[in-house]
């Protein structure tokens, strides 16, 4: 059983003069896949402790992403859609790949008076389940957030 440790970044896509950016990336920590013969999954909620299922276990705990938008209007309320899944990638190495199946974000985000807002976000990472073996590296993933108000 080797760990894996993964570190999952957001870019996010909107049509207006604005910008994101993250304090805190969202991050699954370090696990092992004791078997990848079922699917399995490990989740971090924007509040409290991270979770897993089936034949993953959690190492060391992910971290939930902490998002800051700004220029914004004052006052508005953001909503914000995640575009999944999305599949994981290495930067060498032949491996299963991990899908990124949902993102958790705080609900009710609304900017300040200055049109700025932050919110938490977590998610959940899903294995392949067919058998094949994942490697001892870093993944990542690139996903799309459409943020409107």
């Amino acid at each position: 059983m080797k760990p894996i440790i993964f570190l999952i970044f957001g870019a996010v896509t909107f049509g207006v003069n604005a910008d994101v950016y993250f304090e805190q990336p969202l991050s699954f920590g370090t696990i092992v896949i004791r078997d990848n013969s079922i699917q399995s999954s490990v989740t971090v909620p924007t509040y409290g402790h991270s979770t897993s299922s089936g034949q993953l276990l959690i190492i060391s705990p992910g971290k939930a992403a902490e998002m800051v938008m700004t220029d914004y209007p004052p006052y508005v309320e953001l909503s914000i859609t995640p575009m999944l899944p999305v599949t994981t990638t290495v930067t060498s190495g032949d491996t299963e790949q991990f899908t990124l199946s949902e993102i958790y974000i705080e609900q009710n985000i609304r900017t300040d008076s200055t049109g700025v807002a932050t919110a938490k976000m977590g998610g959940k990472l899903t294995t392949s389940g067919n058998g094949k073996h994942y490697l001892n590296t870093s993944y990542q993933a690139v996903f799309y957030l459409d943020i409107s108000y």
